[in-house]
């Protein structure tokens, strides 16, 4: 019979031959960092990539098109744009993989992209206002009109006309007392100047222009919902929609003449405290279950929102949308039919490349040398050279003449 050992070695060798027969081999790695694959103009220090779960709540192996974010998180520490639109093609011919703590309900499958058909750009967790270009109607110039702020889970999609274009503002600018303003009136803020796109049912303005100030422009709010947020919190006992729901998100109408304009902050530490001296900017005010949401309207993939507890959506992030076509099973077919849906966001895919360390090491495992009483494995080159010890999966207790580790 085998020993413990033995079994173990055998059964490790009908893994590696299983996925060297499927074009894999245990020299490759999974990344999470799709930036690492290819030059990439975004500035982001860790790209994120994950299955655009608004789009595409299940993911089968017949599909020949999939719904793809690729995003920054912000950490909070810039306004300065980390994504851009001009990386929309990055992921073509990238194999790509559901991240492993994903996989217990499909069998391994891989996706590979062959082309991009949609591309646009949205934000999620950040906080907007209306910003006043001129004085009249009882605000001056630079105040937020009605002194109101949203928070805005996950805003419209839109294309920017500039691809570089800044769409944050720094929100230490705005000073909180009788009204919420910029500190310097002739401060000048940037917004969105593109067309909204992509939106889809919660959205009818597809294709028509913001931040342009022409005819025939978008009537507008950032996003399909949305809470008040003050210092004291982010006021999610009253959830707020736009004129395809309820109706009870302020909406601008984006045409010729209008000296108005939605302008985004992205959230940081640190933020100034309103003008009751709270700064507790995005935690939630009240306590949230997912029967509840879904009763008030809310989106299925929204998660429970717990009274004083930061918003999942934390400092924002930046998103790029896109749809690619290409297969599932390049390497390793599959079936598979489980739902995508584990969180806010869908399941996220990373990379496969080789690993640095085999390319390094060059290690070939054509030659392994197990010493079966023995406490050492041996891992040796082509050319016999010795490259690791390792010790052996089932020890053996201390005897004369074997060495320890």
């Amino acid at each position: 019979s085998l020993t413990p050992l033995q079994i173990c070695e055998l059964n490790n060798l009908h893994h590696d031959n299983n996925l060297d027969a499927h074009g894999y081999d245990r020299r490759h790695a999974e990344d999470a960092d799709v930036s690492e694959f290819g030059t990439w103009a975004s500035t982001s220090p860790f790209v994120y990539c994950w299955i655009d779960t608004d789009k595409q709540r299940f993911a089968r192996n017949t599909q020949t098109s999939l719904y793809l974010t690729i995003a920054d998180k912000s950490s909070g520490q810039t306004e300065d744009r980390q994504i851009t639109a001009m990386d929309f093609q990055k992921l073509r011919g990238v194999v790509i993989v559901p991240e492993e703590a994903t996989r217990a309900d499909f069998t391994y499958c891989d996706w590979v992209g062959t082309s991009t058909n949609t591309v646009s750009e949205s934000v999620d967790g950040c906080i907007w206002g209306i910003y006043c270009q001129t004085t009249g109607g009882g605000h001056n110039k630079g105040d937020i009109l009605t002194n109101t702020l949203y928070y805005i889970p996950q805003s419209h999609r839109f294309v920017t006309d500039d691809n570089s274009a800044q769409i944050f503002n720094n929100f230490n600018l705005l000073t909180f007392d009788a009204k919420v303003r910029f500190t310097d009136p002739d401060h000048v803020p940037v917004w969105i100047k593109g067309e909204l796109y992509d939106n889809g049912p919660l959205c009818d303005q597809d294709r028509k222009k913001i931040g342009h100030n022409t005819a025939a422009g978008a009537t507008w709010s950032p996003g399909p919902f949305g809470y008040q947020i003050t210092g004291a919190g982010i006021a999610n006992d009253a959830l707020l929609f736009n004129s395809v729901g309820a109706g009870t998100l302020p909406e601008l109408a984006d045409i010729a003449g209008s000296q108005r304009k939605w302008i985004c902050f992205g959230p940081m530490p640190g933020m100034n405290p309103d003008a009751n001296g709270h700064a507790d900017w995005l935690q939630w005010r009240a306590t949230r279950n997912q029967d509840q949401l879904r009763a008030a309207g809310a989106p299925v993939t929204w998660t429970t929102q717990t009274a004083a507890h930061v918003t999942q959506w934390n400092f924002g992030t930046e998103r790029l949308n896109i749809e690619m076509g290409g297969t599932w099973g390049a390497n390793m077919p599959a079936t598979f039919d489980e739902s995508c849906i584990v969180n806010t966001y869908g399941v996220q895919m990373e990379g496969v490349k080789l690993r640095q360390e085999a390319v390094a090491l060059k290690e070939d495992y054509q030659l392994k040398v197990l010493y079966e009483y023995g406490n050492c494995q041996y891992n040796f080159r082509r050319d016999g050279a010795p490259t690791r010890v390792l010790p052996n999966v089932v020890p053996v207790g201390p005897s004369p003449g074997l060495p320890q580790l």
